[in-house]
């Protein structure tokens, strides 16, 4: 247990120490002020049709904790997902690999660790419930036991699920990078829609299948909610819902929480098992099963190195003349060179699709899927040089800012484009100019929130999570204010805005970086 405690001791405070824990508590408390609007905010984040509860403590501890987990389970696995490759990455692995250390005390050090910064970052929740309950004043009564139990029975199994999923997703190789990253982003919807399946069937509770733990009070607060309104139809709304009618509201005295302690406590026991399972898969940086890229490695263990294709030799040569053609095919590399022959044949079977199916279902369907597909190739986009630690050699370049910064940009607009030109040049057989102006303005708008997250975040988890929720909600579900492929002239005109900022942000950033 020393070594378990001094692994998750190190790891919590290198993160805690980061500018960006700080930038992460910021936003939490910008989320929980918006948890508990004011009646005359114009939404709501929690309706049972028009009814609702008056802010007393049960009401507001179970809404923030239901929120809470919406938002923890989907950002909290990106937030903690890279221990195990930075440690990798700066060398503090092959440390780690000299000590007696087991493989399970890392992960389950590790488990902890994680755990315990998003137990933080939900108590952060904690204290702005209570802060919100006296801003709001409805009732003024504040009830510590109301509020700290959603977030210990709630909130606390609810993110050692997460944290251990991730770290199980990490030392599992095949779902490290952006695969994972979208298989977990579908797995999240999964769990939002077991919940929200059970409160539609308030007869037949299934805790065993709420790994998130909000069915509970959910389910509660119905049958609240139905006893004081007798037309209340069953309608459960959690989210952000924009509303101009005030909700009924009564007085909920809360719920009976050991009901479902228990469960929670099983599904805290699953998070530490699957943070003990984590370690079968976890190679204790062992220098042979980590993973070779280079042609030298190749050599040496007597694999033949891959020979480039001749189109890319031909290119390669015709653009050595040029010093910013050569720059702009470097970026195109960096974004293209880790992708597999595979994944060139799917892409080439989703253009194909885009050319030769109807309109709507390209625009609806076939293209989307087309342009989730290179999210590993734009996550790189603007922290390559932080990931390789080749910031000293690059930025001390003539003009890197003016030169290096507009050639990443433009290889991952030509990356996008010919992702999607299937669908561009269905578009323009078909005469639908809307879509094919909305297709153009996307392919700047996709490369410059990518570029400006890889700036600011060094990274490329902030765009994955960025984007796969814009795709989700935007293209996919056709929310107006995220839909960069609307045929509408207000979108376009909006997103191509949204372009310019993000180019800005992407600038002031590698400035800001330039200037040390």
């Amino acid at each position: 247990m020393r070594t378990v405690v001094a692994i998750a001791r190190a790891d919590f405070l290198e993160r805690v120490r980061r500018a960006s824990f700080l930038v992460l508590l910021a936003g939490t408390v910008a989320a929980a002020y918006g948890f508990v609007p004011a009646r005359s905010a114009g939404y709501v984040t929690m309706s049972f049709g028009h009814a609702g509860g008056l802010y007393n403590s049960a009401w507001i501890g179970s809404l923030v904790a239901v929120l809470d987990m919406v938002v923890l389970s989907l950002v909290g696995f990106y937030v903690v997902r890279d221990a195990v490759e930075r440690d990798e990455r700066t060398g503090v692995g092959q440390i780690l690999a000299t000590t007696p250390m087991t493989r399970v005390q890392y992960t389950l050090g590790k488990f902890c660790s994680h755990t315990l910064l998003l137990g933080c970052v939900g108590g952060v929740t904690l204290v702005m419930a209570a802060v919100m309950q006296e801003l709001r004043a409805e009732v003024t009564t504040l009830e510590p036991l109301q509020l700290l139990l959603p977030f210990l029975l709630l909130v606390l199994p609810g993110v050692a699920l997460v944290a251990s999923v991730a770290l199980l997703f990490e030392t599992f190789r095949p779902l490290r990078g952006a695969r994972g990253s979208v298989l977990y982003f579908f797995l999240w919807i999964g769990l939002l829609m077991l919940p929200t399946a059970q409160t539609a069937d308030a007869a037949r509770p299934r805790p065993w299948l709420d790994p998130l733990g909000w069915a509970a009070p959910l389910l509660a607060m119905k049958a609240a909610v139905a006893a004081h309104f007798p037309d209340y139809r069953g309608a459960v709304n959690v989210g952000v819902t924009v509303t101009d009618t005030p909700l009924h509201t009564f007085l909920w005295p809360g719920m009976d929480w050991g009901r479902v302690a228990g469960w929670r406590l099983l599904w805290a026991a699953v998070a530490l098992a699957l943070a003990a399972l984590a370690a079968l898969p976890f190679h204790r940086f062992d220098p042979e099963k980590l993973p070779r890229r280079s042609a030298d490695a190749r050599v040496q263990t007597g694999r033949t190195p891959r020979r480039p294709w001749p189109l890319a030799s031909a290119v390669q040569r015709l653009v050595g003349h040029s010093r910013g053609a050569t720059v702009l095919w470097a970026e195109l590399a960096l974004l293209v060179r880790e992708r597999r022959r595979g994944w060139a044949l799917v892409a080439a079977g989703l253009w194909v699709g885009c050319l030769l199916a109807p309109t709507e279902v390209v625009r609806h369907f076939l293209l989307p899927a087309a342009w989730l597909w290179p999210l590993a190739a734009w996550a790189g986009m603007g922290s390559q040089e932080a990931r390789h630690r080749t910031e000293a050699l690059v930025f001390v370049c003539p003009h890197p800012l003016r030169r290096q910064l507009p050639a990443a940009y433009a290889a991952g607009v030509l990356v996008t484009v010919a992702a999607g030109s299937g669908a561009a040049l269905r578009f323009l057989a078909a005469r639908a100019w809307p879509e094919l102006l909305a297709f153009s303005v996307a392919s700047l708008f996709i490369p410059a929130l990518a570029l400006a997250c890889g700036v600011l975040s060094r990274g490329p988890r902030l765009f994955e999570v960025t984007y796969l929720l814009v795709w989700y909600l935007g293209p996919v579900n056709a929310m107006p204010l995220l839909d960069f492929l609307s045929p509408t002239a207000a979108a376009s005109r909006g997103f191509l805005l949204a372009t310019v900022a993000l180019w800005g942000l992407a600038g002031w950033g590698r400035g800001r970086r330039l200037r040390g």
